[in-house]
């Protein structure tokens, strides 16, 4: 084999290889480590993160500032590891328009709710309100708490 075929048979190699990537990861751009009613934030949903939900609209991040906006957004649903809102960044400010709620309930057993999670620094600013009600319902007791911010 000669080194032009040599050449040529690498490329066509590494072209079939980088064919093989999953092409929705490198359409999706940078994702950021906050998930909200089970979405993860990213590049290419920031404007618009709840977009096809009834909460379209509703939610956005600056990524630039570090800042994500809720504006009148309701979510509701049985608890899970990760909650409603789960920030795993450091800095981020929660602006708040209009009235916002969170609502988690917790079915199993030994289940402990985290409706809000972050594992840094985490702001909350605005003119609007955030309800957060979490409720845990066991065989031998029920824990309920509402909080407002």
């Amino acid at each position: 084999m000669n080194m032009k075929q040599r050449i040529f048979s690498l490329l066509l190699a590494i072209c079939l290889v980088t064919g093989l990537f999953p092409t929705v990861a490198m359409a999706e751009g940078q994702a950021f480590q906050i998930w909200i009613g089970g979405v993860q934030v990213t590049e290419a949903n920031c404007s618009d993160v709840l977009a096809g939900t009834e909460n379209a609209g509703k939610v956005s991040f600056d990524s630039e500032h570090k800042i994500l906006t809720l504006n009148g957004v309701q979510l509701a649903k049985e608890s899970d590891m990760n909650g409603i809102l789960c920030i795993e960044e450091d800095g981020v400010t929660v602006r708040l328009a209009g009235e916002n709620s969170f609502e988690e309930q917790g079915l199993l057993k030994y289940y402990q709710l985290n409706t809000v999670k972050s594992s840094g620094d985490l702001t909350f600013d605005g003119t609007g309100s955030l309800s957060i009600k979490n409720e845990s319902s066991k065989k031998t007791y029920m824990v309920s708490t509402v909080w407002e911010i």
